[in-house]
């Protein structure tokens, strides 16, 4: 098996031999019993389980309840540094709250410190959190929430290096997932068998059997870095290619770049975008026309941003009829409550959010919807997107203090007065901060549908399940079919892809939440573009993991290579934007 990665728009094959290269000191792929697979100097005994044939790509090891495997490594695992991987595939619901260990044993000494990775530990607390504890008398542990595939595998790795800097670190599915500092206090030495699929190498024991099938279970002798984990992963387990939907020869993809410039309000700017975008592979463009400080285009609704003072031609008709020459669709951005510029006082007051329109103001309501509608009917646009669609902060100008006076019966100012650094808002300043965010969201959906039935209604945010202080609610709006796609706006170089699928499952249709990475790199106050082959790689797992559609935010950081890398490699079918699919 060969995997294709893209490094600087040049395909690199990473062969599946290249982790036996890497010389582990432990490499079990139960294609052959245990004992067979182990080195002559390590011993292992079978304490249970059975192969069975639905492996990776070959056999796996089947661990029920009291089931085990008990390896004596001794002076075999590296304390200084080392690696330890799998694939898991539970018995139990990702969900539940009881515990299960998949490997666990004793380092030496007389306060008998263990070494575990498990799911769930220190209940109950910690029952569904996932734990790579290396030492727990030095206090060297982290852990995450995973979201286990159902009935599928996950792929786990831990890795530890001590020195200054020390470091631990727990990778999922490829992607580093959690890191911690790693000081070694005392020199380790392995004291007991290590227990594959039980607690049992752990002085807090509690019969927390695995009850898992198991594959390809790895131990390095060093550290092994971000770019060999997601090799390894990758080679293991290549992302499906060919689940995507077609129509008329093209994938049915959608492929969104967001720009939050204005290199296409010129002529020359507007080509040279559209020709890069789509030499990328990208379907949908999301052009900002609205950043706080004025229309980017010619309007009679509300003034003009700086710089667009003299508008001889139309700068946003010129650019939709462009895009769609070349296939692309159009969804302009609108910054609704961002204000980067002091204008349209009305809609603002001492008090107001900094940098911020007052979203309960109705009169700010209804300018910044008669902006966006007066758009979705000048234009022929395929979609709007709403971006910070949130009060950003609670609003205390006498106004705000007026109207919540009236719609609740409670004084504004006594009410956030009481609140308490990381507990909900009170149920009535709630309620306030929601109904003011969702009556534009409702308004733009409702109105716009009736002007273009087909319109994609689109959100950038942060979507969680607890209330939002800012009165930002994207599943609860996508649930109630407000609107039609939420942009998970996470930038980081390793997102969060566990939150992102735990989301994904309070969605009636999943297929409205679309994965929004970032392109760039922050290094102290300088921002660059990200590594190309880095960004087609966390592409490609995203089509993998949830075929049909990907973002990527921002168009400014776009190079040469990465617009390559992703022609060459997750982009290179033509694709169709895939709003209707269902996943």
């Amino acid at each position: 098996m060969a995997y294709t990665l893209f490094s600087q728009g040049v395909a690199v094959h990473c062969e599946a031999s290249a982790l036996s290269n890497l010389n582990p000191t432990v490499y079990l792929k139960f294609n052959k019993s245990p004992g067979e697979e182990v080195p002559a100097d390590i011993s292992i005994k079978i304490q249970g389980g059975r192969a069975i044939d639905q492996g990776l790509s070959g056999r796996a090891w089947r661990l029920n309840q009291g089931d085990y495997l008990e390896i004596a490594l001794k002076d075999k695992l590296n304390p200084a540094e080392g690696t330890i991987m799998f694939w898991v595939r539970p018995h139990w619901e990702s969900t539940a709250g009881d515990s299960h260990t998949f490997l666990s044993f004793v380092w030496s000494g007389e306060d008998r410190p263990y070494f575990t990775i498990t799911r769930g530990w220190w209940e109950p607390a910690g029952a569904r959190r996932t734990y790579f504890i290396f030492n727990n008398q030095d206090h060297a542990h982290i852990s995450k929430i995973i979201d286990y595939e159902p009935k599928g595998w996950t792929h786990l790795a831990c890795t530890w290096k001590g020195g200054e800097p020390g470091y631990l670190r727990l990778y999922v599915n490829g992607f580093k997932a959690a890191e911690g500092r790693f000081t070694s206090k005392k020199i380790r030495e392995v004291a007991s068998p290590l227990y594959i699929g039980s607690d049992q190498g752990s002085p807090l024991a509690k019969a927390r059997w695995a009850e898992s099938d198991l594959d390809d279970v790895v131990f390095m002798p060093t550290a092994l870095s971000d770019e060999q984990i997601f090799s390894i992963f990758a080679q293991q387990k290549p992302p499906p290619r060919q689940k995507l939907q077609q129509q008329g020869g093209k994938v049915l993809e959608t492929r969104a770049i967001l720009d939050e410039g204005v290199g296409w309000a010129t002529e020359a700017g507007a080509r040279k975008t559209i020709e890069r975008i789509k030499r990328a592979g990208f379907n949908v463009y999301v052009p900002c026309v609205w950043h706080g400080g004025g229309t980017r285009y010619p309007s009679t609704k509300a003034p003009l941003a700086p710089g667009f003072t003299i508008l001889t031609t139309d700068p946003l008709k010129r650019l939709i009829d462009l895009a769609h020459q070349n296939g692309i669709e159009v969804h302009p951005w609108f910054c609704v409550a961002l204000r980067q510029r002091d204008f349209l006082p009305e809609f603002y007051g001492p008090g107001t959010p900094d940098n911020a329109f007052d979203l309960h103001r109705p009169g700010f309501r209804s300018f910044i919807v008669d902006v966006i509608l007066d758009v979705v009917r000048r234009y022929d646009v395929d979609g709007v997107n709403l971006d910070y669609i949130r009060t950003m902060g609670l609003c205390t100008c006498d106004f705000c203090q007026q109207e919540y006076r009236r719609t609740s019966g409670r004084d504004l100012m006594q009410d956030i007065a009481q609140l308490q650094p990381g507990k909900s808002l009170p149920p009535d300043l709630q309620k306030w901060q929601d109904e003011a965010v969702e009556d534009i969201v409702r308004k733009v959906s409702e109105k716009a549908k009736t002007i273009k039935p087909n319109l994609i209604i689109s959100v950038d945010g942060h979507p969680q399940l607890k209330p939002s202080p800012e009165g930002r609610e994207e599943v609860k709006w996508a649930n109630a079919g407000l609107i039609d796609v939420i942009f998970n706006m996470d930038y980081r170089k390793v997102p969060d892809f566990d939150t992102f699928q735990t989301i994904r499952h309070h969605l009636k249709d999943p297929a409205r939440l679309i994965m929004l990475l970032g392109n760039y790199d922050k290094k102290e106050t300088a921002v660059g573009p990200t590594e190309a082959n880095h960004l087609a790689r966390v592409v490609e797992y995203v089509q993998g993991r949830w075929p049909g559609r990907v973002g990527i935010y921002l168009y400014n950081q776009l190079s040469d290579a990465q617009i390559e890398a992703l022609a060459q490699g997750p982009f290179q079918r033509p694709a169709k934007p895939a709003w209707a699919i269902k996943h």
